[in-house]
């Protein structure tokens, strides 16, 4: 998920007037990030698999259109484990990815706040910001990633090996520009979208939002994450899918890629092969991948910033009955 907490507490949240430090921040999203890329990876695999050129995946084109078919091919050419290629590299920049974007995010938004903006404008330009910086952390293991899930190497470090020897260090950064011109309206719309139902979840009497039990109220997350990352996902699919076909060429094709004009290129050449639906293929494992790992990290991560302030009202009360 182009990082996709909030960082702060949201109304009807027990404790919500204890405000969580920059390191419980990082903690509570660091975990609730690795447990949702954990649940939720063979969905991401069957995504790559269907944007993947032809040349790439190894992939029959009714297998490249069909999810369902790309995964059965796959897992019945190198087994099951085949769908969890990539979870290392995953698992390993959530961390420092996850920690970079809330050091910019709560940086940016506390400033603009302070200055007189709106607390939604500050947010959107915020989340966006911080994207731009956090792929700097992002895009070498997301490369590295992909290429493992297309099958164009066994494991992460006989990518890694090959990646530098075909290219040296810019190997490591093939999508920059495709990654940050997704994740940026990524950000924007899912906040967005995230930030207005939960407004209009507040407004409902009957709405979760309004429940005394905190467990019902942060349920309420869910479906509100599901929706920012339906959003998100309808409009950027295009930008992702020319993100993976960049990230997994080969050969003369890397080089017409570079920079925001490769991206562009990129989606002139997909829809010239294989038509319009070249930009929106891979779409529906997407957002069966990226609708439940939204509502799932919301949950998580609120959840565990609902636990540690109960943590530190309770160890306050300690230190004052002493």
């Amino acid at each position: 998920m182009a990082s996709s907490a909030l960082p702060r507490a949201y109304p009807g949240t027990s404790d919500s007037s204890i405000t969580l430090d920059w390191t419980e921040h990082f903690v509570v999203a660091a975990i609730a990030s690795a447990t949702t890329k954990l649940v939720i990876q063979p969905l991401d695999t069957a995504k790559t698999l269907t944007q993947c050129s032809a040349r790439t995946s190894g992939l029959t084109p009714a297998q490249r259109k069909n999810a369902i078919l790309a995964v059965s091919a796959t897992v019945r050419k190198y087994g099951p484990k085949s769908l969890y290629r990539g979870l290392p590299a995953t698992l390993v920049y959530v961390t420092p990815s996850t920690a970079l974007f809330f050091a910019i995010f709560n940086a940016i938004k506390a400033n603009a706040i302070a200055s007189g903006t709106s607390a939604v404008s500050a947010t959107l330009a915020s989340a966006a910001l911080a994207n731009v910086a956090a792929s700097a952390v992002r895009v070498p293991p997301e490369v590295m990633k992909q290429r493992v899930q297309a099958g164009l190497y066994p494991n992460l470090a006989k990518a890694a090996v090959g990646m530098w020897r075909e290219d040296g260090f810019s190997a490591f950064y093939r999508g920059y520009s495709a990654q940050v011109l997704r994740d940026v309206p990524y950000a924007a719309v899912q906040f967005g979208t995230y930030e207005a139902v939960r407004r209009w979840q507040q407004r409902t009497a009957a709405s979760a939002e309004t429940s005394r039990n905190p467990l019902v109220r942060l349920a309420s997350r869910i479906p509100s994450g599901a929706l920012g990352g339906m959003a998100a996902v309808v409009v950027t699919s295009p930008l992702d899918a020319a993100k993976t076909r960049i990230m997994t060429s080969r050969g003369v094709v890397r080089g017409m890629y570079r920079g925001a004009g490769g991206t562009l290129r990129c989606l002139r050449n997909m829809t010239r092969e294989d038509g319009v639906g070249a930009c929106f293929r891979g779409i529906l494992p997407r957002l069966a991948y990226k609708m439940p790992s939204s509502g799932l990290f919301l949950f998580l991560n609120e959840t565990g910033a609902d636990a540690v302030r109960k943590i530190r009202r309770l160890n306050k009360r300690s230190s004052v009955q002493r």
